[in-house]
């Protein structure tokens, strides 16, 4: 009992440095917070986009971090790592944190969903859909989703592959719950293929045909004209031999009246 006890209170211990941290870093666009647990102390890494502001000139804002995080929940020797996002659209976390943020400014969700999905896949990803769900207009709820691209629903491909995250947003109207979910690599090549063909070969497969169907025309053109050359050397034959009868009849009469 004793052991478990201990996992639970490190394990609330770590959701509370994780709830704190991320409020404290909400401007400096932090995405996630991990704690972990070492031999020398406890590691907290934090992924932002500009790391910068977190660290402070000379590590100013790192050790103001430190002297809270002994303050507030007595940690001997926190390391503090912070880790730049590389790509912040294929990060789940910070996309619907990005999201919340725009709605509770008074951001039309409409809009919001078809630009950031553009934006997700032009930034290379697979697949990606954004819900939104709660109450968007009026005073009833209800739930709006935006896709595009491949995107696995569930299995264990989804739990490997598929990023997902949710915020909530406290616009006037009322909470609103979003979910982003992100698939940026799958190991198989049929899949790339297939939305290679989707996205670009839709437009080929349709001039395609048209390209062969002039080829067969111009051959039966072709065929047709050789067939109808020897045809119309024929009846000029017969119409020359036709010509020359009467001619060979005329001649016969006249001899006959000169005897």
């Amino acid at each position: 009992m004793l052991k478990e006890r201990m996992i639970i209170n490190d394990e609330k211990n770590k959701l509370q440095i994780q709830e704190y941290l991320m409020k404290l870093l909400k401007n400096e666009n932090c995405s996630q917070v991990d704690v972990r647990r070492t031999p020398l102390g406890t590691r907290i890494v934090a992924y932002t986009t500009t790391p910068g502001l977190i660290i402070g000139s000379k590590g100013s804002g790192i050790n103001k971090i430190k002297d809270i995080l002994r303050k507030e929940f007595g940690l001997e020797n926190p390391q503090i790592d912070i880790q730049k996002i590389q790509n912040p659209l294929l990060d789940s976390k910070f996309v619907a944190k990005r999201l919340a943020d725009l709605l509770e400014k008074g951001y039309n969700y409409k809009k919001l969903g078809n630009v950031y999905t553009q934006k997700i896949m032009s930034s290379g990803a697979l697949g990606c859909e954004i819900i939104f769900a709660g109450k968007l207009s009026g005073e009833k709820s209800r739930r709006e989703r935006f896709k595009k691209g491949y995107l696995i629903k569930s299995g264990h491909q989804a739990e490997v592959f598929v990023s997902k995250a949710s915020a909530e947003a406290i616009p006037k109207l009322g909470i609103i719950n979003i979910t982003v979910s992100i698939i940026v690599n799958h190991p198989e090549r049929e899949v790339r293929e297939k939305l290679n063909k989707i996205i670009n070969g839709d437009a080929e497969k349709k001039e395609k045909p048209k390209s062969t169907e002039s080829k067969t025309e111009y051959t039966k053109e072709k065929s047709e004209s050789k067939d109808e050359k020897p045809k119309e050397e024929k009846s000029n034959g017969k119409k020359k031999n036709a010509e020359k009868k009467p001619s060979d009849e005329k001649e016969k009469q006249n001899n006959v009246k000169k005897v």
